[in-house]
Parts: structure tokens; sequence; C-alpha cells
């Protein structure tokens, strides 16, 4: 299986800051060191980064939503598959696409976070379409552990 370099996974949410954060980790991925937010990743290439962001004005949660459909509709051509709201860690919405890298078909999540008026968190979970479901649940249970 070919592997997607990191460089190339939707780094939308682009520089970060502090690298602090924690997370129970889903069963089967192991923590990697990095100072770019937390990376974590599968045997098989499933991946979840969690990361925050500081903005110089404050924005909310439609705002950040109708950004990040823009960048991965309009800008990157992927598909939406679902958008929904959730509660798991603070008032969030996740938005999970499908995109093609390479002639590999990928199912990406991303799950939006307002954690202060100029504070985002993001968490991100990318798998090939056919392990995409194996770990999802998870991944969603984990994110709300995030601190």
């Amino acid at each position: 299986m070919k592997r997607l370099s990191i460089a190339l996974v939707l780094s939308i949410v682009g520089v970060t800051t502090g690298c602090g954060l924690t997370i129970d980790a889903p069963r089967d991925f192991l923590r990697l060191n990095s100072k770019e937010g937390l990376k974590l990743t599968t045997a098989d290439d499933a991946r979840v980064w969690v990361r925050e962001q500081s903005t110089s004005v404050p924005a909310d949660l439609d705002f950040w939503t109708e950004a990040l459909l823009n960048d991965l509709v309009e800008r990157r051509g992927y598909l939406v598959v679902s958008d929904d709201e959730v509660t798991d860690c603070g008032p969030g919405r996740e938005l999970v696409c499908d995109a093609s890298v390479e002639g590999i078909d990928y199912r990406y999540s991303i799950t939006v976070y307002v954690v202060a008026p100029k504070r985002i968190r993001t968490v991100e979970y990318l798998a090939p379409k056919e392990e995409f479901e194996r770990y999802i649940a998870g991944v969603r249970e984990a994110r709300g552990t995030v601190r």
C-alpha cells in the first residue's frame, strides 16, 4: 500500500501552538513525537492529528465550518459525506469527506471546536476508505478526552 505523506495530508489549520495537548489514544494507535500538536498512527497507516491554533480575531463555529467547507470542497475538491454537530468536547462540528490521493481512496474526518474566542482546536482522522469504519468509533470517543 502506498503511504500518504503527512505533508500532503490536509494541513488545514496551519501553524499550531501548544504541544501540551493530551488525548487518551484510541485502541491500536501509537503516539508519534511531534512539535506540531498530537499525531497518532496505526500499523496500517490510519492517522489522527490534534491541533490548536490562536486566531487574530474572534470567530464562531459557523465561521470555521464555512471556512473548512470552502477549503475542502471548493479548493481541494473533496466530497462531503456528512456534516454533524458534536458535543463530546464542547460544541463542535464534524465534517467527513472522501478524497482520492495518488489513486488511493481516503475518508477524512475533521472536527473543529472553538475553545476560546480567539482559539480553535481540530481533531483530524484520515484512513484509507476501506479502513475508516474500523477506527472511527474509537477516534470519536478519544476526541472527547483531549485536554
